[in-house]
């Protein structure tokens, strides 16, 4: 990872990076099992059926399948290229789930090298490598860089991206800045949100070095990535707009307008206690308490070699501004935080390198023993928070899928009722794990209504996952179709199957 920092201590230029590089990737190789994991294992679980329906039945790019829009199944919103990569992956070596969690973390370890190229780049390579190693150790990037999970594809074009246009533009090379903005296009269609604030340190870059024709001849390769982003929410908006109107199931909506997804309203930003929980969350999951010290000093001080500093100020204030934007999806998914990892671990490591390598003298067991140690302490607290609260399984919602898959025939479309206090119409935690497709309707939500419409849509059975008996006027109405019950990995849970009774699509006597 580039050449040392030749005004580095001896024992700092020992291969230490290197060991550690080695030592955080071994460690993901403990989760990379064949069940879904969480926190968000919904999500997880949509990229998986999306990576399973293109290795079974093709790649169609423009035409992605989710497991909760019954028959129907065509809904987009992300490019699907890393599930496409995944059918690929699937194709040659097999389909298990083990060859997308190691494509997702081939990602992320190319958006850590590219994130030590860019710090190299517009710091040193000493910042650089002990960024790259907070980077990787960080509880975040720990538990989403093994995950079957976009987000860090998206990290990895949009870090190689600034890399080749800051080059690029240094070196009036067109080369490398349609390189730039051929990763540009990739990061604007699998997740825009991660990839325009980045403009914001390259901007501040290009204006130390004006160079107006240049920008002018270049301008074309620069707007090819919006470009690319509004013909690909053009044609999302049409394919979503095209699909069944099943307004009687609760919540239920196109995937046309999302902006109240995405943005959320503005009262929610106006809240204190929201912005507090998340900045809390924000840092946990990050640089840590410990941490938060070096982030703290590294934002405020002011080292010999200035280099980068207002660079990824202007980053980080860049991200702060995404989350601004994308309030609503940060409060609810803790990993729309890891854009924050890169400028943290940035910040960290110059504290750092400040504290122990300018502020002490840079020569032997002085600046290495507590250097060492501090990095030390920061890779073992992260470890263990990701250790505690991620890898949860839910075994729930795995073993009623289990049972579903092995009760009912592949072709089946399932009504899957997960009676979690947290679910919704779109939730794939249960149809993906049953292998089925059909519609996602919270338990409470279940009534007459939905379940009579539905059966001329195509469902044949009715899969209700509760810690509870089937409400009254459910088994009332569902006394004339087969069921049977089964035990799962919580004694207090069972699934109700029904093989639904056609008849009840017939309207309700009145």
């Amino acid at each position: 990872m580039g050449d040392p920092d030749p005004r580095a201590p001896r024992r700092l230029r020992l291969p230490w990076l290197a060991v550690a590089v080695a030592a955080l990737i071994l460690l993901r190789f403990r989760h990379l099992g064949e069940v879904l994991d969480g926190p968000h294992s919904g999500r997880q679980c949509d990229t998986a059926f999306y990576a399973t329906d293109f290795y079974r039945h093709g790649i169609h790019l423009l035409r992605p399948s989710v497991c909760w829009m019954g028959g129907y199944k065509a809904v987009a919103l992300e490019f699907p290229l890393p599930e496409a990569a995944m059918a690929l992956a699937y194709h040659a070596l097999g389909h298990k789930l083990l060859w997308a969690r190691l494509l997702v973390l081939l990602c992320f370890l190319g958006s850590a090298w590219y994130l030590y190229r860019i710090v190299q780049y517009v710091r040193n390579a000493r910042v650089a490598a002990v960024a790259t190693v907070l980077y990787l150790a960080m509880p975040l990037a720990q538990a989403y860089s093994r995950a079957v999970h976009v987000d860090f594809t998206a990290v990895f074009v949009a870090h190689a991206m600034l890399y080749y246009f800051l080059r690029g533009y240094d070196e009036e090379r067109t080369g490398l800045i349609a390189l730039g903005s051929a990763f540009a296009v990739l990061a604007f269609l699998i997740k825009a949100p991660y990839a325009f604030y980045l403009f914001l340190p390259f901007g501040l870059h290009a204006l130390a070095r004006p160079k107006f024709r240049a920008l002018a001849k270049w301008a074309p390769l620069f707007a090819l990535p919006l470009v690319a982003f509004a013909l690909w929410r053009w044609h999302v908006t049409r394919l979503n707009a095209a699909a069944p109107d099943w307004s009687f199931i609760p919540g239920y909506f196109k995937f046309t307008d999302m902006g109240w997804w995405y943005y959320g309203p503005m009262s929610l930003r106006l809240s204190v206690g929201t912005w507090v929980s998340l900045a809390q969350r924000t840092l946990h999951v990050t640089c840590g308490t410990l941490g938060l010290y070096f982030l703290i000093l590294g934002l405020v001080l002011r080292p010999s070699e200035g280099r980068g500093m207002h660079f990824f100020r202007l980053w980080l204030a860049g991200v702060v501004a995404y989350v601004a934007i994308f309030f609503n999806l940060n409060v609810i998914h803790d990993y729309y935080q890891i854009p924050f990892l890169a400028p943290v671990a940035f910040f960290v490591a110059a504290a750092l390198e400040w504290l122990f390598l300018e502020r002490l003298p840079a020569q032997g067991l002085r600046a290495a023993v507590p250097f060492g140690l501090t990095v030390a302490l920061l890779l073992g607290s992260y470890v263990r928070t990701a250790e505690a609260e991620y890898y949860t399984v839910d075994s729930v919602a795995v073993s009623a899928g289990e049972r579903i898959r092995e009760n009912t025939p592949q072709e089946a479309l399932v009504i899957g009722a997960l009676g979690r206090k947290i679910a919704w119409w779109f939730d794939a935690r249960l149809l993906q794990r049953a292998d089925r497709c059909g519609w996602a309707i919270r338990v409470s939500d279940l009534n007459e209504t939905n379940i009579r419409a539905l059966i001329p849509e195509g469902a044949t059975h009715l899969a209700i996952v509760a810690d509870q008996p089937v409400r009254a006027d459910l088994a009332e109405l569902l006394k004339t179709s087969p069921c049977r019950s089964f035990e799962l990995a919580d004694p207090a849970w069972r699934l109700h199957l029904y093989r639904l009774d056609p008849a009840l699509a017939r309207p309700a006597p009145r």
